[in-house]
This record gives structure tokens, C-alpha cells and sequence, in this order.
């Protein structure tokens, strides 16, 4: 497909720009981008409302980009699997209520997942137009971390809405090989309709000058930071096991959690029934903010939970990359992520190595990445970065025809 032909693109996803997570951010740069080729962009999306799950009222629009928002009337379960399955419903009708969008579309761009939404537009979008599905996690398996009969139950249903949505795309974009493969292995996907892209730089241009974040960051100290969303997949707690051990042994170091949510709110109750000297919660920060938030981290963690490498890939990935910030991934070992650490070699995966020891690793590695500057970090990696983190890529196998 030509820019000429599809003069027409809608993109589905409940996540998008202000969402103050990977998915929304990675959302309004690809629209930003799309919008850059001469494009008219329709955007089928929630009012903002990860990661409390509490929609909250955006109106304002992007240049170029039209928003079709949706969902404020929604009031979330506290369960992550009812919260999913309401997320699921309404926005399937959410899309339904947005046909005449769909059917003027010439390429419909879906983000997976959800599904059953996306797999109600592939069906009912206009008369030849391509339909693209980008993969950031394959809920078949990152459903299998969780060891619950019931679980496993429900991941059968999952697993058939996932494939049937997959194999109603015309193209799948993978945000690794690992996912590539389980597509084409497990779900039997032709491999020529599945095309690796990686997670882009999703940095805004647009730093704030104002550094609303240096009392949190006490100076002469190291800074060990998680930042990001925070459910099941991100380990909690482990993360907290390792985050206490650290800031017990090492008062030259802080660590410090930025999220939101549920498991978020459990944290912050437990630190305050128990808490620990150097361990810190606090809320995530804006995008403008970003810059400063990784400039003062000495490490940033990345929790990967155990058997769930192929089923999605940290899109904060190359943001941490761009910005020169050394990465500790708890993470198996043959891994994908552990895979391009070790090619970039801008970090360290825990693999096998008993959680026990994790501690000791982390401050090796803070140890170890002290002769190299943020900077200097930053421009070692940037021809990295150019070949495997680009968002032109997904650009061109967006509009690309066959």
C-alpha cells in the first residue's frame, strides 16, 4: 500500500495519548507519525484511564488526528482478569458505535490487545481495506503466569478470540521475533504476513524545563527506579523482595517505584505498615518529565515474569536506550529481552540466578556502569537504536501494499 492509496487510517486501541504508560505513549507517536506522511488519521480510543482504571475526561485534540473517545461511563472491577473482560465488551461496542469510521477507512491499524473489538472491526471495515494488527502482548500466554485452574480455564477463551482476531488481519506487525515465532508456530499464522518492528523511541521532543522532580532524588545518592505499569506480568513482588534487600544493605542507594493502580495502592500500604529507609513510592510522572526522571536514574529495573518472553516486549525499552540509563531485567535468560541487552550490552539479566542473589547483581552493575556517563552511554547505542528501534519501520509496513 501507497501513501496515495490509503489516504484514510483508523487505528483502534483503548490506550492513547495522555495515558501516562508504554502503550499509550508508543499509540500517539505512531499517529504522530502516520499524520506526519500527509494522512488523515481517525483514532477509536478510552479517555485516558490507565493505570487506576478510573476514565478520566480528555478532550483535547492532536494536530491532524481525529479522537473518537469513549468509555467514561465505565466503572472497572477490581479484579485484573473482570477488569479485562469489561474492557473487552465495552469497547467492542465502542467500536461498533464508531462504523461509519471503519467503513470509510482504507487501512485499519488495530493494537493487540484487546481483541474482541478489533476482531468486530477487521469484520465490518470498508470493502479493500488493509487491515494491520500490532502485537504488543499475546494474552495466551501472558494469561499461563498465573498457576490458577481458573485461569487456565478462561486463557482457553482467550486464546480462540486471539487467534481468531490474529488471522483476520492481513499483516501483523511483532514487537519481537519471539512473538513472530509463536504466531507462526503456535497459531499457525503464515509467516509472511508477520513482520518483526521493535518498540520505537517514544521520548517526547518537548521537555519541561521546570525539574518537578528534584526533591524527590536526594543528591550523592544512586537511584534504582522502576517506572511504568505495575500488574502481575511486572512481577510486584519480587520487585519489592529486591528493593527492600538493596535499600537494607546499601545506604548510599534509594530505590524508587513510579506507578499507579491497584497493586500500586497494595505497596504503598505495606510500606506503610512496614516501612523500609530508602524505599520509595510515588505516582508516575508526565511525559514532559520523563527526561529529568531518567537522568537522575542510576538503573531502571525491568520485571519480565517468568515464561512470558515471546508474549510481549518492554516498549520502554528504547526510551531507556535514547536516554543512556543502564537496565536491570528480571527476566529468563533466553529471553528476547535478555537477548538484546546482552547485544547492546547496556544491562544485565537476572536469567536463572536465584533471587537471593539478584541484589548483589544489581549493585554490581551500578558498580560496574560508573566509568560511563548517561551521555556517553546514550551516543554508544544510538546506531543500535537506528537499526532496530525505529519508527519508520512500522510506518512503511503500515502503508506498504502487499
Amino acid at each position: 500500500m501507497t501513501t496515495e492509496r490509503a489516504r484514510q487510517i483508523t487505528l483502534l486501541s483503548p490506550f492513547f495519548h495522555p495515558e501516562r504508560i508504554s502503550t499509550g505513549r508508543y499509540n500517539g507517536h505512531l499517529a504522530e507519525a502516520l499524520a506526519k506522511q500527509g494522512l488523515k488519521i481517525d483514532v477509536i480510543c478510552s479517555h485516558p484511564l490507565y493505570p487506576g482504571w478510573k476514565p478520566q475526561r480528555h478532550n483535547d485534540e492532536l494536530a491532524a488526528i481525529r479522537l473518537h473517545r469513549g468509555g467514561l461511563w465505565m466503572r472497572y472491577p477490581r479484579s485484573p482478569i473482570l477488569r479485562r473482560l469489561f474492557l473487552e465488551l465495552w469497547f467492542s461496542l465502542h467500536c461498533l458505535g464508531n462504523i461509519a469510521c471503519l467503513r470509510r477507512s482504507d487501512c485499519l491499524v488495530s493494537i493487540l490487545p484487546p481483541n474482541l473489538g478489533q476482531l468486530l472491526a477487521n469484520l465490518i471495515v470498508g470493502k479493500g481495506a488493509i487491515k494491520v494488527g500490532i502485537v504488543h502482548d499475546l494474552q495466551g500466554i501472558m494469561a499461563y503466569s498465573v498457576k490458577s485452574p481458573l485461569r487456565r480455564l478462561i486463557t482457553r477463551g482467550i486464546r480462540f478470540i486471539e487467534k481468531q482476531t490474529l488471522a483476520s488481519c492481513d499483516r501483523l506487525l511483532c514487537l519481537s521475533a519471539s512473538m513472530r515465532d509463536f504466531l507462526i508456530n503456535e497459531y499457525g499464522i503464515a509467516a509472511e504476513r508477520c513482520v518483526i518492528c521493535y518498540p520505537f523511541v517514544s521520548l517526547t521532543e518537548n521537555h519541561a524545563d521546570e525539574d518537578c522532580l528534584a526533591t524527590i532524588f536526594a543528591p550523592h545518592k544512586r537511584h534504582i527506579v522502576y517506572a511504568g505499569a505495575l500488574g502481575e506480568k511486572q512481577r510486584p513482588a519480587d520487585l519489592l523482595r529486591l528493593f527492600r534487600s538493596i535499600c537494607r544493605d546499601h545506604d548510599d542507594i534509594c530505590c524508587h517505584l513510579f506507578s499507579n493502580g491497584p497493586i500500586m495502592d497494595a505497596i504503598r500500604q505495606e510500606l506503610a505498615q512496614q516501612p523500609q529507609a530508602g524505599l520509595f513510592c510515588h505516582n508516575l510522572v508526565a511525559d514532559d518529565q520523563l527526561g529529568h526522571l531518567y537522568a537522575y536514574s542510576s538503573l531502571q529495573v525491568i520485571p519480565q515474569a517468568s515464561g512470558t518472553g515471546a508474549g510481549a516486549f518492554p516498549s520502554k525499552l528504547p526510551n531507556l536506550f535514547a536516554a543512556g540509563v543502564p537496565v536491570l531485567a528480571l527476566c529468563d535468560d533466553d529471553s528476547e529481552l535478555a537477548q538484546i541487552l546482552r547485544q547492546a550490552n547496556a544491562g544485565l539479566a537476572t536469567g536463572q540466578t536465584d533471587s537471593n542473589d539478584w541484589p548483589a547483581m544489581a549493585v554490581a552493575l551500578l558498580d560496574s556502569c560508573e566509568d560511563e556517563t548517561h551521555q556517553q552511554r546514550a551516543t554508544r547505542l544510538r546506531p543500535f537504536i537506528e537499526q532496530h528501534f525505529s519508527v519508520h519501520k512500522v510506518v512503511n509496513e503500515i502503508l506498504r501494499q502487499s
